[in-house]
């Protein structure tokens, strides 16, 4: 299937990254109202989620039907990459979408709760690195369960983001097939895609454990891991940012192999 995605976008990648740039300049632009964390005003952060919800989230679903023509040979930048034709039907498929996913963040949101509450709690650090150590019975071995919970619910997001977030495929005319039967093929597709997601994975957790480790065992004295690990998160980011569109380009080929042309 990778081959079949390299050959897709042989010849035409200057395209396809400009289309991906411009799109991150949307995401960016979301993501401003968090400077206010910084400032005084923190209640102007509160834009971002809105932001996300009424303008970037519909326009991903312009930019599914972009992947689905260019992976049939179209350009892929072009006004229709950020459109708000039919806005509120892709609205409405994205609070779907999101009451859908919502269901497999419970475990990561009852974790976060957890955290929250041992920290407004009262807990004090020296307590916390306790309860870590407990886990475990030594600190770098609690840190690494820590990490373990963590990836474990995070896991049911992955799994809904699966059956769930190739559907916005479905809302174009390139695909015939119901989603019911070509969701086996979008599953595919996600677990490759999550495949070559691997590295910048591992890079992260690589930064989590060496900064963690030296600053837990420290008693959030020793800062030295913080620099190794900036340089695996900006890895990881290098990593990321260039194979984005190629993994986003899978689910695409492969729906297009399995559907022929496109209906009327």
């Amino acid at each position: 299937m990778l081959k079949n995605t390299f050959a897709c976008i042989k010849g035409r990648t200057k395209g396809l990254y400009k289309g991906f740039f411009v799109l991150l300049l949307l995401w960016l632009a979301a993501l401003v109202p968090l400077a206010a964390l910084a400032a005084k005003a923190k209640a102007l952060s509160l834009l971002c989620p809105v932001l996300m919800l009424f303008f970037v989230l519909p326009a991903r679903v312009s930019s599914a039907d972009a992947l689905m023509r260019f992976a049939r040979g179209g350009a892929f930048i072009s006004p229709a990459l950020i459109s708000y034709a039919q806005y509120p039907k892709k609205l409405a498929y994205v609070i779907k979408q999101i009451i859908k996913i919502a269901l497999f963040v419970i475990p990561l949101a009852a974790l976060a709760g957890y955290v929250v509450y041992l920290l407004k709690g009262g807990v004090d650090f020296i307590t916390l690195i306790i309860l870590i150590k407990n886990l475990g019975g030594t600190i770098p071995k609690g840190l690494f369960v820590c990490l373990l919970i963590a990836v474990a619910a995070f896991i049911p997001i992955l799994i809904g983001m699966g059956l769930y977030c190739a559907d916005r495929f479905y809302q174009s005319g390139y695909v015939k097939t119901p989603p019911p039967v070509s969701r086996r093929t979008a599953l595919k597709s996600g677990l490759l895609s999550f495949c070559l997601l691997l590295p910048a994975i591992a890079l992260v957790i690589a930064a989590i454990i060496t900064a963690g480790i030296r600053f837990v065992e420290s008693f959030g004295q020793d800062r030295s891991g913080l620099r190794p690990a900036l340089f695996m998160l900006a890895a990881a980011v290098l990593y990321y940012l260039p194979t984005a569109p190629i993994r986003k380009l899978i689910t695409p080929v492969m729906l297009m192999n399995r559907e022929g042309k496109p209906r009327a």
